[in-house]
């Protein structure tokens, strides 16, 4: 009975002191990190308005549209650097500070939509260089693709509160994984001192 208990309390006692050390610094690692914000924009293609006095051609563009090639290819549009770059700069945001930011674009695969998404540090510049994109994508694609129109569904918001995890929630994890893990090295420990305990008092 004696040596069940002192087995429990070598392994409280490491449980508990690793909980903290690893909540801690858990929560200091958190806090430490910059805030990140997303803003998200929605854009869906679709033939274009001019096409309806040519029923051929507006069948012809519906087809491919429906194919998912049309909405890759804004994407890819939206992906790239000059066209990035040149969203940044329709709001005086330097390539300076364009590289704390993070731009993507995905379309969706059963849709002709396409959804742009930003993340960085200030929650207005990201809603606003989500919207840039958007817009200065929309336009470069028309203008390579005359045969389709891109519309907003949903223009960006401002992000009120930061993507991942909270400081409070990062020490909880820390905290839960140092008392397991510290739970199994006060076992550990129990079970070694015993052995030698053992040893030295065989004759």
């Amino acid at each position: 009975m004696r040596s069940s208990l002192e087995r429990i309390r070598y392994a409280l006692a490491s449980a508990l002191g690793l909980a903290i050390l690893l909540g801690v610094v858990a929560w200091v690692l958190a806090a430490a990190r910059p805030e990140r914000f997303e803003a998200t924009v929605r854009l869906v293609v679709a033939p274009g308005a001019n096409l309806d006095d040519d029923p051929d051609a507006g069948l012809y563009a519906a087809d491919v549209l429906s194919r998912q090639t049309v909405t890759a290819t804004l994407a890819e549009i939206l992906s790239s650097s000059n066209v990035q770059r040149t969203a940044a700069a329709a709001i005086d945001v330097t390539r300076g500070d364009l590289d704390r930011y993070t731009l993507a674009a995905a379309a969706a695969p059963q849709a002709n939509l396409v959804t742009v998404t930003v993340g960085g540090p200030d929650p207005a510049t990201t809603a606003r260089l989500a919207d840039s994109l958007g817009a200065t994508g929309a336009q470069r694609f028309i203008e390579l693709y005359e045969l389709y129109q891109v519309a907003v569904v949903e223009s960006a918001d401002r992000p009120v509160d930061p993507v991942g995890f909270t400081p409070l929630q990062l020490a909880l994890v820390g905290a839960i994984a140092g008392a397991v893990i510290g739970g199994l090295v006060g076992s550990r420990i129990d079970d070694a001192r015993r052995r030698r305990h053992t040893a030295s008092v065989d004759p």
